[in-house]
Protein backbone atom coordinates (compact mmCIF):
# COMPACT_ATOMS: atom_id res chain seq x y z
CA UNK A 1 0.00 0.00 0.00
CA UNK A 2 2.93 2.43 0.73
CA UNK A 3 4.25 1.56 -2.49
CA UNK A 4 1.23 2.51 -4.50
CA UNK A 5 0.70 5.86 -2.19
CA UNK A 6 3.83 6.60 -3.35
CA UNK A 7 3.46 6.52 -6.67
CA UNK A 8 0.10 8.02 -6.66
CA UNK A 9 1.70 10.91 -4.82
CA UNK A 10 4.73 11.32 -6.53
CA UNK A 11 6.44 10.74 -2.63
CA UNK A 12 8.79 8.73 -1.60
CA UNK A 13 8.46 5.26 0.50
CA UNK A 14 9.67 6.51 4.13
CA UNK A 15 6.63 9.23 3.49
CA UNK A 16 4.13 6.87 2.00
CA UNK A 17 4.47 4.69 5.08
CA UNK A 18 4.60 7.42 7.82
CA UNK A 19 1.53 8.60 6.41
CA UNK A 20 -0.46 5.56 6.35
CA UNK A 21 1.32 4.63 9.66
CA UNK A 22 -0.25 7.85 10.94
CA UNK A 23 -3.56 7.60 9.91
CA UNK A 24 -4.16 4.31 11.20
CA UNK A 25 -2.60 4.75 14.61
CA UNK A 26 -4.30 8.12 15.02
CA UNK A 27 -7.90 6.81 13.44
CA UNK A 28 -7.50 3.56 15.59
CA UNK A 29 -7.42 1.51 12.00
CA UNK A 30 -6.26 -1.78 11.91
CA UNK A 31 -3.47 -3.17 8.96
CA UNK A 32 -6.49 -3.95 6.97
CA UNK A 33 -7.75 -0.10 6.50
CA UNK A 34 -4.44 0.32 4.76
CA UNK A 35 -6.28 0.42 1.65
CA UNK A 36 -9.04 2.37 2.48
CA UNK A 37 -6.59 4.95 3.88
CA UNK A 38 -4.75 5.63 0.38
CA UNK A 39 -7.79 5.49 -1.75
CA UNK A 40 -9.33 8.22 0.31
CA UNK A 41 -6.05 10.37 0.54
CA UNK A 42 -5.85 10.27 -3.39
CA UNK A 43 -9.32 10.61 -4.01
CA UNK A 44 -9.68 13.87 -1.52
CA UNK A 45 -6.63 14.82 -3.13
CA UNK A 46 -8.79 14.67 -6.67
CA UNK A 47 -11.89 15.77 -5.26
CA UNK A 48 -10.39 18.83 -3.48
CA UNK A 49 -8.05 21.41 -2.72
CA UNK A 50 -5.39 19.66 -0.67
CA UNK A 51 -2.72 17.20 -1.98
CA UNK A 52 -2.04 14.36 -0.40
CA UNK A 53 0.72 15.54 1.66
CA UNK A 54 -0.97 18.58 2.56
CA UNK A 55 -3.54 16.32 4.12
CA UNK A 56 -0.96 14.53 5.92
CA UNK A 57 0.44 17.37 7.59
CA UNK A 58 -3.17 18.15 8.38
CA UNK A 59 -3.17 14.84 10.12
CA UNK A 60 -0.60 14.97 12.05
CA UNK A 61 -1.70 17.92 14.13
CA UNK A 62 -5.97 17.04 13.85
CA UNK A 63 -5.67 13.22 13.56
CA UNK A 64 -5.56 12.41 17.27
CA UNK A 65 -8.27 14.81 18.30
CA UNK A 66 -10.79 14.06 14.98
CA UNK A 67 -11.23 10.65 15.67
CA UNK A 68 -12.59 10.85 19.72
CA UNK A 69 -15.05 14.16 18.37
CA UNK A 70 -16.48 11.29 16.36
CA UNK A 71 -15.08 11.83 12.83
CA UNK A 72 -14.38 8.84 10.83
CA UNK A 73 -11.15 8.99 8.25
CA UNK A 74 -13.35 9.90 5.51
CA UNK A 75 -15.34 12.93 7.35
CA UNK A 76 -11.76 14.15 8.09
CA UNK A 77 -10.61 14.09 4.95
CA UNK A 78 -14.17 16.32 3.86
CA UNK A 79 -13.18 18.67 6.53
CA UNK A 80 -9.71 19.06 5.25
CA UNK A 81 -10.46 19.66 1.87
CA UNK A 82 -13.15 22.23 2.96
CA UNK A 83 -10.91 24.53 4.80
CA UNK A 84 -8.31 24.18 1.75
CA UNK A 85 -11.72 25.22 -0.38
CA UNK A 86 -10.92 28.54 2.01
CA UNK A 87 -7.35 28.84 1.18
CA UNK A 88 -6.35 27.20 4.87
CA UNK A 89 -4.12 24.11 4.27
CA UNK A 90 -1.48 21.81 5.28
CA UNK A 91 -0.56 22.56 9.16
CA UNK A 92 -2.34 25.39 9.35
CA UNK A 93 -5.84 23.60 8.65
CA UNK A 94 -5.14 20.52 10.80
CA UNK A 95 -4.33 23.21 14.00
CA UNK A 96 -7.52 25.06 13.15
CA UNK A 97 -9.56 21.87 12.90
CA UNK A 98 -7.91 20.88 15.75
CA UNK A 99 -8.83 23.91 17.91
CA UNK A 100 -12.86 24.04 16.60
CA UNK A 101 -13.01 20.48 17.51
CA UNK A 102 -11.78 20.94 20.86
CA UNK A 103 -14.22 23.75 21.38
CA UNK A 104 -17.06 22.42 20.11
CA UNK A 105 -16.92 19.25 21.47
CA UNK A 106 -16.19 20.75 25.02
CA UNK A 107 -18.58 23.62 25.11
CA UNK A 108 -22.29 23.19 27.04
CA UNK A 109 -24.62 22.50 24.23
CA UNK A 110 -25.16 19.31 23.21
CA UNK A 111 -26.37 20.01 19.61
CA UNK A 112 -23.08 21.67 18.72
CA UNK A 113 -20.64 18.62 19.87
CA UNK A 114 -19.34 16.95 16.86
CA UNK A 115 -18.79 13.78 19.01
CA UNK A 116 -22.95 13.60 19.60
CA UNK A 117 -24.65 14.79 16.85
CA UNK A 118 -21.81 14.58 13.94
CA UNK A 119 -19.81 17.56 12.91
CA UNK A 120 -22.11 18.17 9.73
CA UNK A 121 -25.03 18.35 11.83
CA UNK A 122 -23.37 20.59 14.63
CA UNK A 123 -22.13 23.23 11.96
CA UNK A 124 -25.43 23.38 10.58
CA UNK A 125 -27.00 23.99 14.25
CA UNK A 126 -24.00 26.46 14.56
CA UNK A 127 -25.52 28.24 11.62
CA UNK A 128 -29.02 28.31 12.88
CA UNK A 129 -27.66 29.76 16.39
CA UNK A 130 -27.28 32.65 14.06
CA UNK A 131 -24.24 33.62 15.94
CA UNK A 132 -22.54 37.70 15.41
CA UNK A 133 -19.46 37.78 14.96
CA UNK A 134 -18.72 38.96 18.50
CA UNK A 135 -20.56 35.81 20.18
CA UNK A 136 -18.70 33.76 17.48
CA UNK A 137 -15.26 35.13 18.55
CA UNK A 138 -16.40 34.21 22.46
CA UNK A 139 -16.88 30.94 21.18
CA UNK A 140 -14.03 30.27 18.93
CA UNK A 141 -11.35 33.00 19.96
CA UNK A 142 -9.46 35.26 17.22
CA UNK A 143 -6.92 32.98 16.41
CA UNK A 144 -10.10 30.15 15.74
CA UNK A 145 -12.75 32.58 14.15
CA UNK A 146 -11.23 32.44 10.26
CA UNK A 147 -11.48 28.63 10.33
CA UNK A 148 -14.72 28.12 11.88
CA UNK A 149 -16.81 30.84 9.56
CA UNK A 150 -14.70 28.89 6.10
CA UNK A 151 -15.83 25.61 7.99
CA UNK A 152 -19.64 27.02 7.96
CA UNK A 153 -19.35 28.78 4.86
CA UNK A 154 -17.95 25.37 2.93
CA UNK A 155 -20.06 22.70 5.10
CA UNK A 156 -21.57 21.61 2.03
CA UNK A 157 -18.27 20.80 0.22
CA UNK A 158 -17.00 18.89 3.50
CA UNK A 159 -20.56 16.71 2.98
CA UNK A 160 -20.05 16.52 -0.86
CA UNK A 161 -16.16 15.76 -0.70
CA UNK A 162 -17.05 13.02 2.27
CA UNK A 163 -19.80 11.09 -0.03
CA UNK A 164 -17.01 11.41 -3.06
CA UNK A 165 -14.09 9.43 -1.61
CA UNK A 166 -15.82 6.95 0.07
CA UNK A 167 -15.32 3.54 -1.10
CA UNK A 168 -12.94 4.44 -4.17
CA UNK A 169 -10.37 2.75 -5.74
CA UNK A 170 -8.67 5.98 -6.86
CA UNK A 171 -4.61 5.75 -5.56
CA UNK A 172 -4.74 2.49 -7.84
CA UNK A 173 -5.99 4.52 -10.49
CA UNK A 174 -3.58 7.53 -10.11
CA UNK A 175 -0.54 4.93 -9.61
CA UNK A 176 -1.36 3.74 -12.31
CA UNK A 177 -1.67 6.78 -14.37
CA UNK A 178 1.53 8.46 -12.72
CA UNK A 179 3.69 5.37 -13.90
CA UNK A 180 2.42 4.13 -17.34
CA UNK A 181 5.89 5.69 -18.72
CA UNK A 182 9.65 5.27 -19.20
CA UNK A 183 9.53 7.83 -15.62
CA UNK A 184 6.96 5.37 -13.94
CA UNK A 185 9.21 2.91 -14.76
CA UNK A 186 12.26 4.07 -13.29
CA UNK A 187 10.55 5.35 -10.56
CA UNK A 188 9.27 1.75 -9.78
CA UNK A 189 12.79 0.18 -9.94
CA UNK A 190 14.12 2.77 -7.73
CA UNK A 191 11.02 2.35 -5.34
CA UNK A 192 11.74 -1.43 -5.59
CA UNK A 193 15.82 -0.84 -4.51
CA UNK A 194 14.42 1.35 -1.39
CA UNK A 195 11.86 -1.02 -0.36
CA UNK A 196 14.75 -3.51 -0.52
CA UNK A 197 16.68 -1.67 1.57
CA UNK A 198 13.92 -1.33 4.01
Amino acid sequence: QAVTLAEAAGSTMPEAADAITGALNQFQLGADQAARVINVLAAGAKEGASEINDTVAAMKNAGVVAAPAGLNFEQFNGAIQALAQGQIKGAEAGTGLRNVLTILNTQMKAELRPSVVGLSTALANLEKAGMNDTEMVKLFGRENITVAKVMLQFRGTMDDVTGAITGTSEAYKQAKTNQDNLKGDVAQLSRAYETLQL
